[in-house]
């Protein structure tokens, strides 16, 4: 007898022309090389850099994806990122951020650098077998982008090819953004969903 209240977000697309449809992110969270055993996942900032070497997980639900389109209807995907902070130390050129699919699974608050999925994220030691040494990733960049100097606000990355490859039955496991050359100088925070409303990764 007692009453519960279930709310969801849906879409309502009318008629035929091709439709817009935004997806928020339910998981993210970013890799320290310097802190090999913690998780980020509660952290309100995605952060990459040279120092620490710094990777941003982030992913987004394959029944939702296939809720809203299939594979040949897709025209095109974008990754959105909201830069809050960005360090100013790109060089004189820039530098290229890069996106790369991940290959295995892992989980916002239990991922590290040592782990995907760390059984005790707490306990500064590495509960996982096998390791995975800072995300297991495809090698080849799905996308990349060059960040420069004073570089803030929304960036985008087409990711059109990974998410129609998810719509024909390749495992989504999410992307992994890091810098083409980790051994350069380059820091930048993105928005986490557990950030400044309306600017979390969609």
């Amino acid at each position: 007898g007692n009453l519960t209240i279930c709310d969801f977000p849906f879409h309502v697309l009318l008629g035929d022309d091709p439709h817009h449809v935004t997806i928020p992110t339910p998981g993210d969270t970013y890799l320290r090389n310097g802190s090999r055993n913690q998780n980020q996942g509660e952290a309100t900032f995605l952060r990459i850099r040279q120092s620490g070497k710094n990777r941003t997980l982030v992913r987004f639900p394959q029944e939702v994806i296939e809720q809203v389109t299939d594979a040949g209807s897709l025209v095109s995907a974008t990754l959105e990122l909201y830069i809050e902070s960005n360090a100013d130390n790109w060089g004189t050129d820039g530098r290229f951020v890069e996106v790369h699919r991940v290959s295995e699974d892992w989980e916002e608050l239990a991922a590290t650098w040592n782990c995907g999925i760390d059984a005790d994220a707490g306990n500064s030691k590495p509960d996982c077998d096998p390791e995975w040494d800072g995300a297991s990733f495809v090698a080849t960049a799905s996308a990349s982008l060059l960040h420069e100097r004073d570089l803030m606000g929304w960036i985008q990355f087409d990711l059109t090819a990974d998410v129609r490859a998810f719509l024909s039955g390749g495992e989504n496991f999410g992307w992994i953004v890091k810098k083409a050359n980790e051994g350069a100088s380059g820091k930048v925070e993105y928005t986490s969903k557990e950030g400044t409303p309306g600017q979390q990764p969609r």
